[in-house]
């Protein structure tokens, strides 16, 4: 399993993310709206910023990922409600994730900021998490 399927997961199994999104959570970007089909809203999506990698003189792999997560929402207050959440789910996190065959050192903010899109009416919190890890064996 890589950390991003495992990070996906384990957002989707945090109570409070999923009660606001379901199962709404995005590589990269967010699916393709239309007048049709329009994107539901509140989401979030996610991207592997950088994964730089350490390997220990008894041939273990350390990674140390940086991942921007985004919450999106129709309004100001539910994309904050929506990171509020990512943040509860991640920072401080150490364990496994996934199904086990990621083990989490710690996860931590690095930075959140906003960015809104008035054209189309969304507003975005975009979170920075460094995420040190390892494969299990």
């Amino acid at each position: 399993m890589s950390l991003l399927t495992a990070l996906t997961s384990h957002l989707l199994n945090h109570a409070g993310l999923s009660a606001s999104i379901g199962t709404r959570v995005y590589p990269e970007k967010m699916p393709a709206s239309t007048s049709a089909t329009p994107n539901t809203m509140p989401l979030v999506t996610y991207q592997l910023i950088d994964e730089p990698m350490v390997t220990t003189h008894t041939n273990n792999n350390l990674f140390m990922a940086r991942v921007q997560i985004d919450a999106w929402g129709g309004s100001y207050k539910s994309a904050h409600a929506v990171a509020d959440q990512v943040f509860l789910a991640l920072q401080g996190y150490r364990g496994a994730m996934g199904d086990q065959s990621i083990e989490v050192g710690g996860c931590f903010r690095n930075a959140k900021r906003d960015q809104s899109n008035e054209d189309v009416e969304l507003f975005r919190v975009i979170q920075d998490f460094v995420i040190n890890w390892k494969e299990m064996v």
